[in-house]
């Protein structure tokens, strides 16, 4: 790679030119996003703080390219040059220090994880990974400490692509001709992600397309981009707009309050498009804004945002490595924790922003630099690859627990009745499967309802009962049975509640028992499910049962322990607090005062799972774990539920009426 030193000395230039509020922006932006990751209940919406980087990020290198003219391969190449020796060395040693950490902390599959995901990150496209996985919002941290590269893959692939469309719009289009050409591109890209969900079959898998793929997230950088064209080449209308600098001063400082108040409260939806269209169009107003103010004028850069914004890039890369480790290590989500993990972050991102990306700023860009920071990169790439070609090294557990847990797994398909009960894969309209539904001539017949979390109780429901064919199951997943809800997120829901509404209809059902992954949202919204269904029910001897919560571990019972700890011990305990979550405690209060509200049974599967001495962590004589993953139970978890709910219903049911399960 040839570089002029004319074209060498022109970038630096530029480079140094920085506007001290975008870096305070880039500042606020990185804060956003580390409070929702370490204090989700103070910032609800700080994930946006992603959309804010992606406008500047747009604006900032589209500017760069327009200002000065790149019209040729070897200008093209010095750009990328220049990306290199910004991107690379802070992300190689991240992903270098990744792997060396995970080979002590983290258990084999998740080794494997963040081994597969270095490599995938070095090679610039770890988003394409993580769509083919699962979505972002359900992820634990620990389950990937990579997966905050998710939108520096998207700011990569720009970076390779967008130079040259530049390119072939400054050569070929003229004038204002650029600026609609780059508006239409991103209303095509935002347009996308809007149509794509409601016409796709699977709405969720669609939205994990709209979330992670450079296309739908185009329109963000192009956004920024088409600001930087609008101010080489403004419409004549708006210049015809004079706008004082007191004006321009009150909208800035308007936008900034409402970007603010956006990143603390929760937001109503469930598309990534929708949820960053404001603070994108925020973000688009207070760069441009600030160019209209006089250039003493109070803005971001007056405030410790600055700061933050220089250190920006690293900081953002290891606050997720940190956070996953933490909590793969068994420490809590305490205050005192996550302050000492968000300081420790600050600190590992101002110690590389001064020793590593600094110096290598000030050397000189040319092939053999440039040549030795890939050559960085492809070793961490490297590197993960062999460990996701090993397994994570599952040779490193020791102990007889470690040994068994590494080896563990639990086949839940023919428990849960998956692919048949549990939502079908052979239809998603139409009647619910016969086989699920009880027996007509079973003279007490019981429905079980709900989603995952009643799939997980068929198996003790069954295991209790002499007939078996008495109880029916309509279930699918992420779908709590919650029939008063207009919106679903899918057709799959949709058909499920449909089929529950139309089985309580028919009258000839004795018992009904919902369960779910219930939320705190749900709680009204249950209300009036029980109200629907009494009004919809031929016969008032419908016996309602709700079932509550079960434990949710953090994050997950067979690796609540770290693998540091496992490999210290002897055998597992029997009960423990270690890693339960508590809100569920929470949420089981008031989902029994809906239940005694509305005259029906409840069992609490946190009494029966838990008690003064923590959670079940496993059956006493066989050994099994209660759990297999967060909260979703084994065999020996849902006998015991099972138990519980028989009594239940023993209890409700006079003798000579009732659906005897055991």
């Amino acid at each position: 790679m040839q570089v002029s030193k004319g074209t060498h000395t022109e970038l630096d230039a530029i480079h140094q030119k920085r506007r001290l509020d975008i870096d305070a922006l880039r500042g606020f932006a990185v804060l956003a996003v580390l409070t929702y990751h370490f204090f989700p209940q103070v910032s609800k919406s700080g994930f946006v703080g992603v959309d804010v980087f992606f406008v500047i990020s747009g604006f900032v290198i589209t500017n760069l390219l327009i200002r000065k003219q790149f019209l040729n391969a070897a200008a093209l190449k010095s750009f990328w040059a220049h990306r290199v020796r910004r991107i690379f060395p802070a992300l190689a040693l991240v992903l270098s220090a990744s792997l060396i950490l995970g080979w002590f902390i983290l258990w084999p599959a998740q080794y494997q994880v963040l081994g597969i995901s270095a490599t995938w990150s070095a090679l610039m496209i770890p988003n394409i990974l993580f769509w083919t996985q699962d979505s972002y919002f359900a992820t634990e941290p620990t389950a990937n400490p990579l997966l905050n590269l998710w939108s520096l893959g998207i700011e990569e692939q720009f970076y390779l692509v967008w130079p040259i469309i530049v390119l072939i719009v400054l050569r070929y289009f003229r004038g204002l001709s650029r600026l609609i050409l780059v508006i239409g591109l991103a209303f095509s890209s935002w347009l996308a992600c809007l149509v794509l969900p409601m016409l796709a079959d699977n709405s969720a898998q669609a939205l994990t397309s709209v979330f992670y793929l450079p296309w739908f997230r185009a329109w963000e950088l192009l956004a920024g981009a088409a600001l930087a064209f609008g101010i080489l080449h403004p419409p004549r209308m708006l210049k015809a707009i004079r706008v004082s600098s007191r004006a321009a001063a009150s909208g800035y400082w308007t936008c900034t309050a409402v970007l603010v108040i956006y990143v603390i409260l929760p937001m109503p939806f469930t598309n990534p498009a929708l949820f960053a269209t404001l603070p994108v169009l925020l973000t688009v107003l207070l760069i441009g804004l600030r160019m209209r103010m006089s250039t003493d004028a109070n803005d971001l850069s007056r405030s410790p945002l600055l700061w933050f914004g220089r250190i920006s890039y690293p900081l953002y890369l290891w606050h997720w490595p940190i956070l996953a480790f933490g909590l793969a290590l068994g420490l809590t989500q305490s205050l005192v924790t996550m302050l000492s993990l968000l300081v420790l972050s600050i600190g590992l991102g101002w110690l590389t922003k001064s020793l590593v990306e600094q110096p290598i700023q000030r050397i000189p860009i040319a092939a053999p630099v440039v040549t030795v920071i890939v050559l960085c990169l492809l070793a961490a790439a490297v590197g993960g690859w062999i460990v996701g070609r090993n397994n994570g090294f599952p040779s490193r557990a020791s102990s007889p627990v470690a040994k068994a847990l590494v080896n563990y797994s639990y086949d839940f398909a023919a428990d849960y009745q998956s692919g048949t009960c549990f939502s079908p894969t052979d239809r998603s309209s139409g009647p619910w499967p016969i086989e699920c539904l009880p027996s007509v001539d079973s003279p007490e017949r019981a429905l079980l309802a709900g989603d995952s979390h009643a799939a997980h109780l068929s198996f003790g429901l069954k295991a209790l009962s002499p007939g078996p064919e008495s109880i029916g199951m309509i279930a699918a997943g992420a779908c709590a049975p919650l029939l008063s809800q207009s919106s679903v997120a899918t057709r799959e829901c949709e058909w499920a509640r449909g089929a529950i509404l139309k089985e309580i209809e028919s009258g000839t059902y004795s018992d009904l028992i919902l369960a779910a992954s219930w939320k705190p949202a749900d709680v009204d919204e249950l209300s009036r499910t029980l109200e629907l269904i009494k009004q919809v029910s031929p016969a008032n001897e419908l016996n309602i049962t709700i079932v509550g919560p079960v434990p949710v571990w953090r994050p997950s019972l067979p690796r609540v322990w770290s693998f540091l700890e496992a490999n210290r011990m002897s055998e597992l305990p029997l009960t423990t607090w270690h890693g339960v979550d508590m809100q569920p405690f929470e949420l089981d209060t008031k989902l029994r005062q809906v239940a005694a509200d509305n005259g029906v049974n409840y069992v609490s599967a946190l009494e029966s799972l838990c008690d003064a001495s923590g959670c079940k962590v496993r059956d006493p004589k066989t050994g099994e774990p209660m759990a297999w993953d967060r909260d979703h139970l084994t065999r020996s978890g849902s006998r015991i539920i099972g138990r519980s709910i028989e009594e239940s219903l023993s209890r409700s049911n006079p003798p000579a009426n009732s659906l005897k399960l055991g």
